[in-house]
């Protein structure tokens, strides 16, 4: 079945149009199957493909790049740091995991060090969020005001989820990173251009 956007793909490319048009809608997994008439297991795959196209998109086209280690996130052991920053009123996030009881704090102030558009760590420990502004603030308050800004949209975002998986919380992230970024713009139109120059599978 031919489908310009999908490599080998078993949906056809009119049905995958509508499914990418519910995704930029921002619709549930189950919304959308049901709107499609597609099996929920194959919407939630296809999703996922998307989500990891659309964080390979918003790190080759980011100002910066910044280090983040999500493959080790999944871990009783460890707590997770998320990196806000901000650079001309764009946001762009990283995840760092932490080995439970290490000082967090040091390692953020060196990557703070290496940057001046940090302007915000949130850091997980023991399913309680703690917000820390890095940094020097007095010439930074729009950059700050913005990473904030995006983190409430995150956190409301994504309280549909009623939990994610630790080994897809940076898709989400990044997810909600692209949208923030590009929310004047239409976003079914850009992730089909995303798509047709990175096919998924």
């Amino acid at each position: 079945m031919k489908n310009k956007y999908v490599n080998r793909s078993k949906v056809s490319e009119a049905k995958f149009r509508d499914l990418v048009r519910y995704f930029s809608l921002d619709l549930t997994a189950t919304q959308i199957a049901q709107l499609t008439g597609l099996n929920r297991n194959t919407v939630n795959r296809y999703l996922a493909e998307i989500r990891i196209k659309i964080a390979s998109y918003t790190e080759r086209t980011a100002p910066l790049a910044f280090p983040h280690n999500p493959t080790r996130i999944p871990s009783r052991e460890t707590d997770v740091v998320i990196l806000v920053y901000c650079i001309e009123m764009k946001v762009m996030t990283s995840i760092l995991s932490v080995i439970r009881g290490n000082n967090w704090k040091e390692m953020v102030v060196d990557i703070a060090e290496n940057t001046t558009h940090l302007g915000l760590a949130i850091h997980t420990e023991s399913g309680h969020l703690y917000e820390h502004t890095i940094g020097k603030t007095d010439d930074r308050e729009s950059e700050i005001r913005e990473a904030k800004r995006f983190w409430n949209t995150v956190r409301s975002r994504l309280s549909k989820f009623k939990g994610i998986h630790t080994t897809t919380c940076l898709y989400h992230l990044k997810e909600c990173e692209f949208r923030y970024n590009h929310s004047q713009e239409e976003l079914y139109s850009l992730i089909l251009q995303i798509l047709r120059k990175d096919p998924l599978f």
